[in-house]
């Protein structure tokens, strides 16, 4: 990943991925939701999702002993829930 800065052959690469893994898993979420989630909120939701599961790893891989458990990530999850849900 820190590579993709300085090679754009590289960088195009990735971009398409996500943009795969954007659109394949918004139509399957859409799929299995619905007209209950949009097209626009089936690909925030697998960005979400997608930036979750690079940043996780990056920790693991740079720090495997102090990286987020995911006892820890659904800790943070309902947090924010509760937080966000409890804003007008």
């Amino acid at each position: 990943m820190a590579q993709a800065e300085h090679l754009p052959e590289l960088r195009e690469q990735l971009a398409a991925s996500y943009e795969r893994t954007r659109t394949t898993f918004g139509q399957g979420l859409r799929e299995l939701f619905g007209d209950s989630i949009g097209e626009d909120s089936a690909r925030a939701l697998v960005s979400f999702y997608a930036a979750l599961g690079d940043g996780l790893m990056m920790q693991w891989l740079v720090d495997p002993e102090r990286a987020p458990s995911a006892r820890d990530v659904a800790e943070a999850l309902r947090l924010i829930v509760r937080i966000h849900g409890s804003q007008p």
